[in-house]
């Protein structure tokens, strides 16, 4: 009676250890794919910014277009010389999806890399 007993303990601790075994293996796949999906969507942030660079260079146009209206002898100024410039918030619109494709692509690769070493 005393060596069944000890036989089912022993059977159901090496159960619990292979259960162990396979849920911290499905962990890192689980942690890999979702490093490698972050990763995806860093790459594809950072191609907005082609689309956000052209609206700013448009904000930048239609920013010129109203000095010059409102000063009709300095036409010949350029952007920079004029003196204008683009507010804080509309260039943290335009700047965004640099930092957060940047943010995505750290937090990817170190899920990544974590779960590899």
């Amino acid at each position: 009676m005393n060596t069944l007993l000890n036989f089912l303990l022993e059977a159901e601790n090496n159960a619990t250890i292979a259960s162990a075994s396979q849920t911290d293996n499905r962990t890192k796949i689980v942690l890999i794919i979702m490093g490698i999906l972050l990763l995806l969507l860093g790459i594809t942030v950072f191609l907005f910014y082609t689309v956000t660079s052209r609206k700013m260079k448009e904000f930048k146009q239609k920013q010129l277009e109203q000095y010059r209206i409102n000063h009709p002898k300095k036409k010949h100024l350029s952007y920079d010389q004029t003196g204008l410039y683009v507010p804080s918030w509309e260039r943290a619109k335009y700047q965004s999806p640099l930092i957060i494709g940047l943010v995505l692509c750290i937090i990817g690769i170190s899920f990544i890399t974590s779960q590899l070493a």
